[in-house]
């Protein structure tokens, strides 16, 4: 039998596409190989869950380009290749939008700087010091010693409230007492408490008392601390309300 030129071109043909369709798919096995393996090492600092994160968009993102440059090997339609290239990557963004949106906050934070590593922050409920600041998410260890993460893209959304950005921390401590005491009296004697425990404020402020309202019956007072270390913060007002609590049983109304 013998086989005319173009009965022949027919099946080669089809034998090279397929050739062409393999060897573009090992290529992008090998590809998501090397890249993945490379971008573990280049991140290594980096959190975990981050590295898997951008190691499965860079791999499925070599796999939907390697596909749909097989596929039309095989002589299908470019306005399918742009289609499928489109639709994969909407779902890409889709599935990682809430990574994407971190990372860009993290270079907002980065550039304003609104804290550091080692602040005492606020952010909602939320109330610690700054140990961590990754791409992902940033780590705070609150007064409870308990880890708080709280997303990136969370703090350029909410109000940040930094307690030692200008140095220390002003701790209120009210103080209601009845009309019968010697205001002055009483003044000195919370002035005297601050200083007993002069080791654990500020350097650069003094204790001050601050009348707040005068009632028929009460006067209502705030004693104004500062503090260095926000980690104390609980323990000193604790200590210095008990020690207003025992000046007032020991001294006299007038």
């Amino acid at each position: 039998m013998v086989y005319t030129l173009e009965q022949v071109a027919g099946p080669v043909e089809l034998f090279l596409r397929l050739a062409f369709f393999a060897a573009i798919l090992a290529a992008t096995y090998v590809a998501v190989r090397v890249l993945t393996s490379l971008l573990g090492r280049f991140t290594k600092g980096e959190p975990p869950a981050l590295v898997l994160h951008m190691q499965r968009f860079v791999s499925w993102s070599i796999w939907t380009i390697g596909i749909v440059i097989a596929l039309s090997e095989l002589g299908l339609e470019s306005t399918i290749f742009v289609a499928l290239l489109g639709l994969a990557g909407i779902a890409l963004i889709i599935g990682f939008r809430n990574v994407l949106a971190d990372l860009v906050a993290r270079e907002f934070l980065a550039t304003y700087r609104p804290f550091k590593v080692g602040d005492w922050i606020q952010v909602g409920d939320h109330y610690g010091r700054v140990v961590e600041i990754n791409a992902i998410d940033t780590n705070l260890i609150t007064p409870d010693n308990e880890l708080a993460i709280i997303p990136n893209s969370m703090l350029i959304r909410r109000v940040i409230v930094n307690r030692t950005k200008a140095g220390s921390l002003r701790l209120r401590i009210p103080v209601q007492i009845s009309r019968t005491y010697d205001i002055l009296k009483i003044e000195e004697e919370l002035l005297r408490i601050g200083a007993t425990i002069e080791k654990e404020l500020a350097t650069d402020r003094k204790p001050e008392v601050r009348v707040v309202e005068v009632e028929e019956d009460k006067v209502r007072l705030n004693l104004i601390l500062w503090t260095m270390n926000p980690a104390k913060k609980d323990m000193i007002v604790s200590e210095v309300k008990k020690r207003i609590h025992n000046m007032l049983n020991e001294l006299q109304p007038r």
